[in-house]
């Protein structure tokens, strides 16, 4: 997990899932629910989702920039209904 995003009332509700290619090159974000976290080990997590819901979910191209609210609308209404 790169980074936890919380709401105004400190609950969290996105996570940024940080995924690299061959050999570290070209990382890639995807923002997951945090109820889709079905186990945590060191340095990696589980999620209860299929990789297309995932890869499908809106892009978080830009990490750095943080999270807009219509990105983390389109994302949750994605995954409610992946």
């Amino acid at each position: 997990m790169a980074n936890l995003f919380v709401d105004n009332d400190m609950e969290l509700h996105l996570v940024d899932v940080a995924t690299s290619g061959l050999m570290g090159l070209g990382t890639k974000h995807d923002l997951v629910p945090v109820e889709a976290i079905v186990s945590e080990d060191a340095g990696s997590i589980t999620l209860a989702l299929d990789q297309q819901a995932v890869e499908s979910a809106p892009a978080y191209a830009n990490p750095h920039a943080g999270l807009n609210e219509e990105l983390q609308r389109a994302t949750l209404e994605h995954y409610l209904h992946s």
